[in-house]
């Protein structure tokens, strides 16, 4: 089968950073050292890949109200077996909007960096290195988002997180720095060893249904999923298995995308570069989690999948808190953070607990949409934090202030990216915040609880602390007076190779999502992402000529036009995201303006004043907040003590037992051995050896007799011819 231009772009958009980094992998091999070049070689490699995404993404994703139609293509990998017990792993392709949508943010955030770090990085001593080391960690991330196969997405995974080992542990001779990556990698291995069970259970069922195919694409899960809704397929009988799968794959994304109680890598990750702390929490690492729970959202969603009544799914009622409770547990340790780039980490953490609970709530498209404009606005702000890091020569933000007219250019660009992430109309932010907030407020409609408004609750208290806590950082950094003289003196505005990817990133910050006007006065881009990036064009598209999928549209949750035939549920819930729209609009904007307001007045207007230590409950709820509510401690405390307790016992058990057992059996096989060689030496050798002597005696004594003399034969006649006469005569008697 031919294999379509899409298909061969994508790979070929893949392929460039492996080329950069085999190029350099090569030249160290012969040359003992690598290239001096390297930079320049990865910067290309990339720019290249990036100029590919932005053809397919204006050519084919832009070009029509749906975007492009999903291509796909397949090749066997390896099979281990034969027949219908195979395991077929094949290397599936899928290119779609999503697929594209994706190409470009990892391509553009991860080009700005590479730019960035040729001024920012230039006096490091591994500087070809951390090129090189960047060049794998892209194409890692562009293999797990064109791969359609969960094995496949499952090992580009992997690779992603080995690469993060090496990015956020380059400053290796630093203690923390080396800390941080066995953290960030140990951690993670907790989730992906869910993951890898969740895959397990998934192939193991799904092979009885395809016996001898490689199971494990998305189209044969999803198409499983959607026969589950029909009563058929390798489901049935193990209902309650979906959502244990579901739940097992989601924790692999916990660790990646650093959800509760699994987050505590990802502030520590601020131990690598800067420029490594944009690309790893803007755009790729942590984005791979959320991007891998979209694609698997039919198995997430469960039986009601097809039918469009999935909201009562209890993995995605679990994903949804989840979600929830990281945004506002982060966000309230965002508030009390002294170092810039650790504030900012949090943030992340709390932003990425938007889009999980934005796929818990079921939509697909709201959790993605904030993805994509947030990829843009934190890499503005972690590759601004490196501006001032790098005119300062410190985190700390009492080492800061007053640097708004020293260094302009890196002050817009935080202005605008703070404003973004606050949710700020006329700023990308606003639209995919909105989109959250609107589904999360349907979600609880829909549901008429207390329990169903738990994830609009936590969202909401969040959407006014990261207005709050972004403005913080802002203003401690750029107003005010200096906090230490000296480096405010030496402080200057960063050279342009750093300066340009800020405002690069700033003008998408802006435009990346629409015309971001409120009240629904879009200028018509307002809804693009949500027209090509939803359960429809991703899934039924893929899927149109499987029957399952044939009474899909009409029950699709997030149509702007459900039809009529659509059922109860489906109709409910479009009613009440119709209902609760201008609510949530005017409550996020109440949010942005008291959370700018209040960091105003308490970091500018009276910044020399602690009116929370004043306060008792406010004193001691920081003290909580600043030791990160002590889950860091309980880790490093209670659970790593306990896990060292229990492989010392485990030690002293195979050591006391296992081995005394070994050692014991060893032993007495010893003894029967020994035992065994003197029976066969006395016993068996010895009666072997005494026939063999008495043979010998007894062919010695008739040898004798044979001597040749007729007297010696007419005597021993004689004597035997006497002995059988008195032989008769005793016979006789």
């Amino acid at each position: 089968m031919q294999m379509p231009d899409t298909i061969l772009i994508a790979l070929l958009i893949v392929a460039l950073p492996l080329a950069a980094w085999t190029i350099g992998f090569l030249h160290a091999a012969v040359r003992r050292r690598l290239p001096a070049c390297q930079d320049w070689i990865s910067t290309v490699a990339v720019g290249v890949s990036l100029a590919l995404s932005l053809y397919l993404m204006f050519s084919q994703v832009l070009a029509g109200p749906a975007g492009m139609q999903a291509v796909t293509h397949s090749w066997r990998w390896f099979a281990i077996g034969s027949g219908d017990n195979a395991f077929v792993l094949n290397f599936d392709v899928l290119v779609d909007n999503l697929t594209v949508a994706m190409f470009c943010v990892v391509n553009i955030v991860a080009f700005l960096v590479h730019v960035y770090s040729r001024s920012y990085m230039h006096a490091e001593d591994r500087y070809p290195r951390f090129f090189l080391h960047l060049s794998l960690f892209t194409f890692s991330m562009l293999g797990l988002l064109v791969t359609s196969n969960l094995m496949m997405l499952f090992i580009f995974w992997e690779l992603v997180g080995v690469c993060s080992y090496f990015l956020i542990g380059f400053f290796f001779l630093k203690k923390s720095a080396g800390d941080a990556s066995k953290k960030a990698f140990v951690l993670n291995r907790i989730g992906d060893a869910c993951f890898m069970a969740g895959i397990f259970m998934i192939g193991g069922l799904l092979a009885k249904q395809w016996p001898g195919e490689s199971v494990l694409s998305f189209q044969r899960i999803w198409e499983s999923i959607a026969m589950l809704g029909h009563g058929q397929g390798p489901w049935i009988g193990h209902e309650s298995e979906v959502a244990i799968a579901g739940l097992l794959v989601f924790v692999g994304c916990m660790t990646k995308s650093a959800q509760f109680p699994l987050h505590v890598w990802l502030p520590d990750a601020m131990e690598g570069p800067t420029p490594v702390s944009a690309l790893i929490h803007a755009a790729t690492m942590v984005a791979a989690g959320v991007y891998m729970i979209v694609r698997m959202f039919p198995l997430m969603a469960g039986k009601g999948y097809v039918s469009g009544d999935f909201l009562d799914s209890p993995a995605l009622w679990v994903i949804a808190f989840i979600g929830g409770i990281t945004a506002l547990f982060s966000g309230t340790i965002a508030l009390v953070q002294t170092d810039l780039k650790k504030g900012l980490a949090y943030s992340t953490c709390s932003q990425l607990g938007y889009m999980v609970m934005a796929v818990g709530v079921g939509s697909i498209s709201a959790g993605m949409f904030h993805l994509f404009t947030h990829a843009f606005f934190k890499a503005c702000l972690f590759l601004g934090s490196g501006s001032v890091i790098h005119a300062v020569h410190s985190q700390e933000m009492k080492d800061m202030g007053g640097l708004r007219a020293k260094m302009p250019i890196t002050y817009a660009t935080f202005l605008i990216a703070c404003l973004a992430i606050a949710g700020t109309p006329l700023f990308s932010g606003f639209l995919s915040k909105e989109a959250v907030l609107g589904q999360a407020a349907a979600f609880g409609a829909h549901h008429d609880s207390l329990l169903g408004w738990v994830p609009f609750t936590l969202a909401a208290v969040t959407a006014f602390l990261t207005a709050f806590y972004m403005f913080r950082l802002l203003f401690l950094t750029f107003h005010g007076k200096p906090g230490d003289r000296h480096k405010f003196e030496h402080a200057h505005e960063s050279p342009a190779a750093m300066t340009m990817p800020l405002v690069v990133l700033a003008v998408l910050a802006l435009i990346a999502g629409g015309i971001a006007l409120p009240f629904g006065l879009d200028l018509g881009t307002g809804h693009w992402f949500q027209d090509r990036v939803n359960d429809q064009v991703l899934v039924q598209n893929t899927m149109g000529n499987t029957p399952a999928f044939a009474d899909m549209q009409a029950n699709m949750v997030h149509r702007h036009d459900p039809l009529p035939n659509a059922n109860e549920a489906v109709s409910s819930f479009h009613h009440h995201a119709h209902t609760v729209h201008m609510p949530v609009l005017l409550m996020s904007l109440c949010a942005v303006l008291i959370g700018i307001s209040a960091a105003w007045l308490l970091f500018v207007r009276r910044r020399s004043h602690d009116i929370v230590g004043g306060i008792p409950p406010l004193a001691k709820a920081r003290v909580v907040m600043s030791n990160l509510y002590y889950v860091d401690w309980f880790y490093c405390n209670r659970v790593v003590p306990t896990v060292k307790d229990i492989a010392d016992l485990a030690k002293a058990f195979d050591k006391s037992v296992i081995d005394a057992l070994v050692n014991g059996v060893a032993r007495f096989g010893t003894h029967i051995a020994w035992f065994a060689g003197r029976v066969d030496s006395l016993v068996v050798d010895g009666a072997v050896n005494g026939s063999g002597s008495s043979m010998l005696a007894l062919g010695q004594f008739f040898r004798g007799l044979v001597n040749g003399k007729i007297q010696d034969y007419v005597k021993y006649t004689v004597w035997g011819l006497g002995l059988l006469m008195i032989w008769a005569v005793l016979a006789r008697g």
